[in-house]
């Protein structure tokens, strides 16, 4: 299997906060086969928590981004995707988490 359709596949099987380490921001684009292995729908870029991908026909149909200061919060899995107020969420504007903080 080729790594960007395994890619896809875990990004249908694994829920959203297992896909942390693959959502870490590359700004590089989703490679062109993600949809290959995968249903339509709407799926989170491995490469950005700024946007998704819309799979249709296995291809990528769309790719919607965020507004700038918008994410998606990639630890709580929703659907559709929606972009959200960074400071809303546990992800950082790199797309990974937030440290805890100790509650006084």
């Amino acid at each position: 299997m080729r790594p960007t359709a395994r890619l896809a596949l875990m990004a249908l099987l694994l829920p959203m906060s297992a896909l942390t380490a693959l959502a870490v921001e590359t700004n590089a684009p989703p490679p062109e086969d993600f949809c290959e292995l995968v249903p339509d729908g709407e799926y989170l870029n491995p490469n950005s928590c700024h946007s998704f991908i819309v799979c249709k026909k296995k291809k990528i149909d769309d790719i919607k981004k965020c507004p700038d200061g918008q994410v998606i919060d990639i630890f709580k899995p929703t659907f559709p995707k929606a972009c959200v107020p960074a400071e809303t969420t546990e992800v950082l504007p790199d797309c990974t988490r937030k440290p805890l903080t100790k509650k006084k």
